[in-house]
């Protein structure tokens, strides 16, 4: 059991860490939204079996907006014709709950949410493993943020 001193130093640790910054997408045809699983030979994180909304890190230079349009075609070669910014999501990464090594250098992930109008067909980067229209209803393992983001829309 640790004790408060040990607790203030845990959390002062936790708290010195950035968040990871994210473009996230919701992209819907129909009443179906587009979910991807990364593959497992490109990463060595987390919980592979699960799917996840598109998007992903914001380079130092670049716009959210920007981000969501280049990480949307580069893994799923979609072409994004309309983009509207929804919200920023904040997804917690305390200790026991992080599903990655790469995520023990933040403390939390903020996800920009993107609705994104697409074009075109899926066509996925060496880097996912597969991708589901899902409607919400059916059982499909989702990562953390999937279903708190949608919930909001």
């Amino acid at each position: 059991m640790m004790r408060d001193s040990e607790t203030r130093q845990a959390l002062a640790t936790q708290l010195d860490k950035p968040l990871r910054r994210r473009a996230t997408a919701v992209v819907w045809r129909g009443s179906d939204v587009l979910l991807l699983r990364a593959s497992a030979s490109f990463y060595d994180v987390g919980d592979l079996r699960n799917f996840g909304l598109p998007g992903g890190g914001i380079e130092a230079d670049e716009l959210p907006k920007d981000t969501i349009v280049r990480e949307l075609h580069e893994e799923t070669e979609l072409v994004a014709t309309e983009t509207q910014y929804l919200f920023n999501y904040f997804e917690d990464w305390s200790e026991d709950e992080k599903e990655s090594a790469d995520e023990s250098d933040y403390r939390g992930q903020d996800h920009h949410v993107f609705w994104v109008e697409a074009k075109g067909e899926v066509v996925l980067a060496p880097e996912i493993a597969d991708h589901v229209w899902w409607n919400k209803g059916s059982e499909v393992p989702v990562g953390r943020h999937v279903r708190p983001i949608l919930d909001r829309l």
